[in-house]
């Protein structure tokens, strides 16, 4: 559902459709993302041994944010480069700040892929 509304604002969100589709991307937005916050934080705990499981948490809430620091400075360079170009997509024009979210979109919907094909599915043992 998170790839699902950030390729919605990336495509299909324009000046004709923005007050209607805005609040209900925030909404949908908001849900997808509550889920997946108490999914990640469940997935870390489960993974992280009893010794030390406080430690691995924060250096992990850490390290993302600094990814996204990153991510953050790198988008907004992306959309300082290109901000005059507008692309045609869908019969309409596709703006830099859209084209930002379709390819967060893309690379959200290639981490699901990557997690549902390719991570390995064994037991866990959370009492280590």
């Amino acid at each position: 559902m998170v790839a699902i509304t950030h390729f919605a604002w990336g495509g299909f969100v324009h000046v004709g459709n923005y007050q209607i589709l805005s609040p209900l991307l925030h909404v949908l937005a908001g849900f997808a993302w509550s889920g997946l916050g108490i999914s990640l934080f469940n997935i870390q705990y489960m993974y992280a041994g009893s010794k030390g499981r406080t430690l691995y948490v924060g250096l992990n809430a850490a390290i993302g944010g600094v990814a996204s620091l990153i991510a953050v400075r790198f988008s907004g360079s992306i959309i300082d480069r290109f901000e005059v170009i507008e692309m045609p997509f869908g019969g309409g024009t596709l703006n830099s700040m859209q084209f930002i979210f379709f390819i967060s979109g893309l690379v959200i919907l290639s981490c699901v892929f990557y997690v549902r094909y390719f991570l390995k599915k064994e037991p866990v043992n959370v009492e280590e």
